[in-house]
């Protein structure tokens, strides 16, 4: 059995590749990589470039203004982009048998209650960092508790969701 990379870890998790690593989904998701990254240094390019502009006449102004597009366009336009992209290349299908969809169905139920601890844990934190209150008393406010868990518990369902309607049954031969 093939011992996987770092960057080839990286990459399936990324991607979302389930199953084996091939050539194909390899060459996929560097292709779409590179087109990520074109998109992104043109941009910012440009932002830089703007940025210098209005530097002097806004300053304070030009700083927020940059840092908030920079995080939409990393969040929402490269991150929508390879998620589309991956999608339409077939890059996160997860082809399994008839017999097989039970056993993944509950590794996917698994991985969601990770995703859901995980989430509510760190949201809650960031939350209490972001407050600008006493750090412990938003920890132990029940609740922003409540939140948190109701959160995780929307983000696990979701990620669960989504990690099943990406197999698709291929029929024993």
């Amino acid at each position: 059995m093939n011992k996987l990379s770092t960057r080839d870890k990286f990459l399936k998790h990324f991607f979302g590749i389930t199953g084996t690593l091939d050539e194909y989904k390899r060459n996929e998701a560097n292709r779409i990589g590179t087109n990520a990254f074109m998109g992104l240094y043109a941009y910012l390019l440009i932002s830089t470039f703007l940025a210098f502009v209005f530097i002097n006449i806004y300053p304070e102004l030009t700083l927020w203004v940059l840092l908030a597009v920079n995080l939409l366009m990393v969040i929402y336009g490269v991150g929508l982009y390879i998620m589309g992209a991956a999608r339409k290349t077939l890059l996160t299908e997860n082809e399994a048998e008839t017999k097989d969809i039970p056993q993944i169905k509950q590794q996917n139920r698994r991985q969601g209650i990770r995703q859901m601890v995980f989430f509510a844990v760190g949201f809650h934190i960031l939350q209490a960092f972001a407050s600008g209150h006493d750090f412990l008393s938003h920890l132990q406010d029940p609740v922003h508790i409540g939140i948190a868990a109701v959160s995780g518990v929307f983000f696990g369902l979701t990620m669960t969701a989504i990690a099943n309607s990406r197999i698709k049954e291929v029929g024993q031969d």
